[in-house]
């Protein structure tokens, strides 16, 4: 326990549900549960991801690599694992990593589309606005004729 938190002091900060819910995504998943677990053992930090992180992060490698199939990303994983336990790591890492930029860059877009939305009713109203007024000038008289 020592040596986790000497290679991952940010633990100490996290609640201490999420790290268990982290370590439960590790060491009690049916059918990846034995390269799963080489994967914490190779790197604790992964326990600073949230459950819905690495959960994602397969859902990412699935749909980048593999079309979607879930089972042929778990088991690319642990085929790297038995290789080299590295790449197989770092195939984990890149779905996860991958998964919260995705994350982040949907929610900005989704800010951004707000944002617009906002923007386009505030021009429709000033437009709408600016009409009325320019009939009640015009007394209601079209400038066409």
């Amino acid at each position: 326990r020592e040596i986790i938190i000497d290679e991952v002091p940010q633990l100490l900060r996290l609640p201490t549900n999420q790290i268990a819910a982290s370590a439960n995504f590790f060491l009690n998943s049916t059918e990846e549960k034995a390269t799963l677990e080489v994967l914490l053992q190779l790197d604790p930090s992964l326990l600073t991801y949230t459950i819905s992180q690495l959960d994602y992060g397969i859902t990412y490698l699935s749909n980048m690599m593999f079309r979607g199939d879930r089972t042929a990303a778990i088991q690319m994983i642990r085929s790297q694992c038995v290789l080299s336990p590295s790449m197989g790591l770092q195939l984990l890492k890149l779905g996860v990593v991958g998964g919260i930029e995705e994350m982040r860059i949907s929610r900005l877009l989704s800010s951004a589309g707000q944002s617009s939305g906002r923007a386009v009713e505030g021009v429709v109203g000033d437009m709408s606005k600016d009409i009325r007024e320019w009939k009640q000038v015009k007394g209601g008289k079209s400038s066409l004729g």
